[in-house]
Order: structure tokens, then C-alpha cells, then sequence
């Protein structure tokens, strides 16, 4: 391992002429920001998708040679915002021989492994989810729920911008009502308790979306969430409002995570596809941690609920391998806040310590 340095979402290498870590952090103190200079930038993914192999492809703290080896301009911030990293660069022969050797040694169990044939093409898929340490946030040991909330969001998300034109207020290839019947008929076969309302203003399409009945917990949850993250990512284009909206407390979220509660929450994560997160970190480092999230969010795959009265956040995760797998390449950041995030989902309990080797211990 050589010592390297992690900065907004970034690993580098040290610039040349720094011994360690300490050495660039002093001089990073003597310096204006924000500062651009010159360093040899660490990615992960360095594929050609025109490749049948998935070469180019690693996981962090482990990189390839042969790709990007040339310092390229990097902008810092601020000094505050660099923390050291250990990274080890291998060329793509010797990272192949590694990463069989590993798939060889962890992966039997898992319900998707395949066993490896002599050629490399056969090691496609473990690219983007083993590390050469054998920490894996994809390992299903029992049939996992086919129906996923990601799914929903991303769909729901898809049906708007696959149908409509933003130059216009509604697609004129589809037909504005035929396009808002789609719509309303594909929420409804996912949540049929949900009412859709399309109301028409001067900001252009207001969606409502509101209940039958009171909802339960879940219900209420997932089209909470809909309607937020919809509004978040059409921005100006629609206003979404769940009718029933109210701002999510630790008081409506913590007695369902009580042991008296627990097949009851294991029933409602499986029907829905997801999991409630309590993302644990030293108070000073959420603005940084939850800006690295940020995409998690864009990618339908998490949606901070509320603050937690100890510190931290309550999470809706939609897909909690994405999760944690992005928690681990943010590693150098996370485990310098000590950053912990306990999951409740169909599983059970458990608290993962994010580092690069990820812990995980039973709650």
C-alpha cells in the first residue's frame, strides 16, 4: 500500500515530493483556497464500454495502472476537506489474478455466484462488487424480495421524462390525458390505496397524490417519499404534494424499530423493497457526509427522512447493497467522522462500521 489522499469524492496519489500524508496536509495549511494542482487521480471505473471484458473496472482502495497514470489539474477546496487514504495500484493481469483468487476463496454460498471458468470474461460482475480484501456488499445467502421501492422510484421517474417534452406542458406525442392516465394507472397497480389528482395551475402541473384511509406506517412512508423525491428531481417542471404530508420526526420512525415491533417491520420492508437507516457520525462532519450521499439520492437509492435526537440522520434505503457499497469508497471521510450506520429491514438489525473492510455486528 502507498499512501494517497481522498478529496471530494476523489482519491489521488500524493504530488511528488511529499514523504507522507502529514508533510502535504502542513503545506496544505500554508496555501489560499480554493487551490488547483496537479495530481495523478485514482478512478475506479476506466472501462471502454466497446470492451467485452470488463476491464478498466476495480474497487477502492485498489486501483489500476495503465489507464490514467498521468497527474492531471485537481482542485482542493479547502485543507479541511483532504484525508489521507492507503491505495494500492497494480496492473490489470495482476489484479485479475487477485481478484479470482479472492472470488475463489469468499463468493461460494452466495446465492448469485457461478463458478469461474479459466478465461477472464468470466470474472464480469465481480469488478463492481468484490474488493481485493474480500469485502463484498452484494452477498445473498437466501432468495432476496423481488420487489424493490428503487424500482418504483426509478420507474416513476422514467415515466415522466420518457413522455414529457419540456418545451411544451405536456408531450404532444403522447397526448396529455392519455399520457396522465399512464401514469396514474401504473401507481395505482404498485399502491392501489394511493389517489392521484392532476390539477392544473399557473407554475404549470400540480400531481396531489392522497390516501383512501389513514395510512399505516409503510404506506404512508413510500408515498411520503414519492411525492418528496419526484418534486426534488422535476424541480420546477411539476409540484408533487402528498395531501397527507407532514414532516417525519424519530418520534413517528423509533417504535417500529422496538424488538415488540419486529415481524411487523420485517413484513412491511419485504412487501415494499426497503430498509430504514440511522446513519451515526461526530456532529461536525454532516454538511461533507451527506453532501457524498447526495448521489445515493439521485440514484433513488436513499432518502433522508429526519435528525436522530443523538446525532445523525434516519434513512429510507431503497437498496442497501448500493448503500453500503457507496459507504465504503467514501471511507477515508466517513471512518475519519466515525461514521456507523444501523439497518432495519427483513433481516433484522444490524450496525455496520463504515471503513473499508465494512464490520457488521447483530443488533
Amino acid at each position: 500500500m502507498e499512501q494517497g489522499f481522498y478529496c471530494a469524492g476523489q482519491y489521488a496519489l500524493l504530488p511528488e515530493g511529499f514523504a507522507d500524508f502529514s508533510e502535504f496536509r502542513d503545506w496544505l495549511m500554508t496555501q489560499n483556497f480554493p487551490l488547483v494542482m496537479e495530481a495523478v487521480c485514482l478512478h475506479e471505473n476506466n472501462h471502454d464500454p466497446s470492451w467485452p471484458q470488463e476491464k478498466g473496472l476495480c474497487l477502492a482502495p485498489y486501483f489500476l495502472t495503465g489507464y490514467a497514470d498521468e497527474p492531471v489539474p485537481f482542485t482542493i477546496p479547502s485543507p479541511y476537506a483532504v484525508y489521507p487514504a492507503e491505495v494500492e495500484r497494480m496492473d490489470q493481469k495482476t489484479y485479475n489474478n487477485r481478484l479470482r483468487e479472492i472470488i475463489n476463496e469468499k463468493c461460494p454460498g452466495c446465492t448469485r455466484f457461478k463458478p469461474l471458468s479459466s478465461r477472464d470474461i468470466s470474472l464480469n460482475g465481480h469488478f463492481t462488487e468484490m474488493t481485493l480484501d474480500g469485502t463484498c456488499a452484494y452477498r445473498c445467502e437466501v432468495k432476496p424480495s423481488p420487489r424493490r421501492f428503487k424500482d418504483l422510484m426509478r420507474s416513476s421517474l422514467s415515466l415522466w421524462n420518457h413522455n414529457y417534452d419540456y418545451s411544451h406542458d405536456w408531450c404532444l406525442n403522447r397526448g396529455g390525458e392519455q399520457y396522465r392516465e399512464d401514469w396514474k394507472n401504473w401507481m395505482y397497480a404498485k399502491y392501489d390505496e394511493v389517489i392521484i389528482h392532476h390539477v392544473e395551475g399557473e407554475q404549470g402541473t400540480v400531481v396531489q397524490m392522497e390516501m383512501r384511509y389513514k395510512p399505516e406506517f409503510f404506506l404512508r412512508l413510500v408515498t411520503n417519499t414519492v411525492a418528496r423525491n419526484m418534486a426534488f428531481c422535476l424541480s420546477h417542471k411539476f409540484l408533487v404534494l402528498d395531501t397527507n404530508d407532514a414532516p417525519w420526526s424519530e418520534a413517528d420512525i423509533l417504535p417500529w424499530l422496538a424488538p415488540e415491533k419486529a415481524e411487523a417491520f420485517k413484513k412491511g420492508c419485504k412487501k415494499y423493497g426497503m430498509a430504514i437507516g440511522i446513519l451515526g457520525y461526530d456532529p461536525e462532519g454532516e454538511n461533507e457526509i451527506l453532501e457524498a450521499l447526495k448521489e445515493r439520492s439521485l440514484e433513488q437509492t436513499l432518502f433522508p427522512l429526519c435528525k436522530a435526537e443523538d446525532g445523525g440522520r434516519y434513512m429510507l434505503i431503497a437498496d442497501i447493497d448500493e448503500v453500503l457499497q457507496d459507504l465504503r469508497y467514501h471511507a477515508p471521510l466517513m471512518s475519519h467522522y466515525h461514521t456507523k450506520l444501523r439497518v432495519f429491514d427483513l433481516f433484522g438489525a444490524r450496525e455496520i462500521t463504515v471503513s473499508r473492510f465494512m464490520e457488521t455486528r447483530d443488533l
